[in-house]
């Protein structure tokens, strides 16, 4: 919405809240602005602030309103615990083959309470009886704790909800292999030791490998 919608909603609280460090100043509406309407639609902003107005008894702060403007999000666009269930244990069914693809299909709320798509592999080869009352009951414990988190991203504004949402995709990535620990490492030149060429025993990497091998009682050239 433009400031100058904006304005219109805080000139409507401002006849409720007439206290005079409400809202005193132009920079005081900028800010405002920037944190509540900038990234809003003036309907939805409008409302909430209504909303407020109707139980808040004292001038609000951005994130009340912000706060209201989440309720109006109808709680059935959130899948309910036996909705949420139904449909991992729909995608667990195809979970010992397709448990990527099948993970790649849940909800972004879903994927966060399951984990990893190891996890559906890992649920998908438990026998029925601890599928439907061990695992079910540790979903439902991350799925309430992965959907009040996500009804608290939903408070901010949608540029905000993005930046965070970017943020956790980069913490979750998993496309960069671990490094091998140096036990492994010496392990595969147990296992391949004859695989390195003169060349390769030049510098300091090569002096590395040579004191290995020469340890394990081969040589460079061998």
């Amino acid at each position: 919405m433009t400031i100058s919608e904006f304005s219109k909603i805080v000139a409507a609280l401002k006849t409720v809240y007439t206290a005079p460090g409400f809202v005193p100043n132009e920079q005081a509406l900028d800010m405002w602005y920037r944190l509540v309407g900038k990234n809003n639609d003036y309907q939805t902003i409008s409302v909430a602030a209504q909303m407020y107005m109707t139980t808040g008894k004292f001038p609000p702060t951005p994130a009340d309103i912000l706060e209201c403007a989440s309720k109006l999000k109808a709680e059935s666009s959130y899948l309910s615990e036996q909705e949420a269930w139904a449909t991992v244990a729909k995608a667990c069914s195809n979970g010992i083959y397709g448990y990527r693809e099948e993970f790649d299909k849940l909800p972004p709320t879903l994927q966060k309470a399951v984990g990893t798509p190891q996890t559906l592999h890992d649920w998908a080869v438990v026998d029925s009886a601890d599928f439907q009352t061990v695992i079910q009951s540790n979903f439902l414990r991350s799925y309430r704790a992965a959907l009040e988190a996500q009804k608290e991203i939903d408070k901010y504004p949608p540029k905000l909800q993005e930046m965070i949402r970017a943020a956790g995709t980069i913490e979750r990535k998993e496309t960069v292999p671990e490094l091998p620990t140096l036990g492994e490492i010496v392990g595969r030149l147990e296992q391949d030791n004859k695989n390195y060429t003169p060349e390769q025993c030049e510098g300091a990497l090569g002096d590395w490998i040579a004191g290995k091998k020469e340890r394990l009682g081969y040589g460079c050239n061998d």
